[in-house]
């Protein structure tokens, strides 16, 4: 049993590692430079990172994406320019410089998204009809055991 769990871990390896090598592909293409959006894959993470927990110190952020103060300070001030993030102060402690995301930059990452599942629709569309529900049906079971199994216990990572 342990040989065919370790075979089975290096497949699951080497599927993440395409996946991942799939999903930088479609980023690429999502975030051209020609692009009217106008967005980095970096500045794009770091919308995401600031509506998914809110607004954020300028340290937890340079900590969230692994960046030096000073390229996160240029970056900001970059989405600031497009009025896609906002810099504020903490009434309680004037010294903490927090952002948070506006409107502009929710409406900016909700393009991105329908961009991104666009290229993706255009994948599948290559596939038949038997392909796709193959892996409808792969996905929808890899989604359980995941959570079922992996994700259930508390010390899952």
């Amino acid at each position: 049993m342990l040989k065919e769990n370790i075979k089975l871990a290096e497949e699951m390896e080497d599927l993440f590692r395409l996946m991942n090598k799939w999903t930088k592909c479609i980023s690429k293409r999502n975030f051209r430079v020609d692009d009217s959006s106008d967005i980095t894959l970096s500045q794009y993470r770091l919308l995401q990172i600031l509506k998914n927990h809110g607004p954020c110190r300028m340290s937890e952020l340079s900590a969230h994406i692994k960046t030096s103060l000073g390229s996160l300070t240029s970056m900001i001030d970059r989405l600031v320019e497009k009025h896609l993030v906002e810099r504020f102060l903490l009434p309680e402690d004037r010294r903490m410089i927090m952002v948070k995301i506006t409107s502009s930059g929710h409406m900016v990452l909700d393009d991105c998204r329908a961009n991104f599942i666009s290229i993706i629709v255009n994948n599948l569309n290559k596939i038949d009809d038997t392909d796709i529900l193959s892996v409808e049906q792969a996905i929808n079971q890899l989604r359980y055991i995941v959570n079922e199994y992996f994700l259930k216990q508390e010390d899952h990572c």
